[in-house]
């Protein structure tokens, strides 16, 4: 079974994961997350919101400021317990 982690890694916390069972759910929501997070001023940077083409099991990457927060979605296996922090 696959699980997509939404991954939110704000430097003020630390990494936040969000479970989901569905592909499009997990978009979804971290692409919600971006639309309340990355600032108007922001929005036409070519370094910040989703980014083209993420590498290896990431179907989303998506930094939100210039300070390294960023929330993205995760592709994993899900076939016995799951450790969320120490990707």
């Amino acid at each position: 079974m696959k699980v997509y982690i939404v991954l939110v890694e704000d430097r003020h916390h630390g990494p936040v994961p969000f479970p989901f069972a569905d592909p499009q759910v997990a978009l979804r929501e971290a692409r919600a997350w971006l639309a309340e997070n990355l600032r108007p001023e922001l929005v036409d940077d070519p370094e910040l919101g989703e980014q083209p083409n993420p590498p290896g099991p990431w179907l989303l990457v998506a930094p939100y400021n210039h300070e390294g927060d960023t929330v993205s979605v995760l592709e994993r296996d899900l076939d016995g317990p799951v450790e969320l922090l120490g990707w």
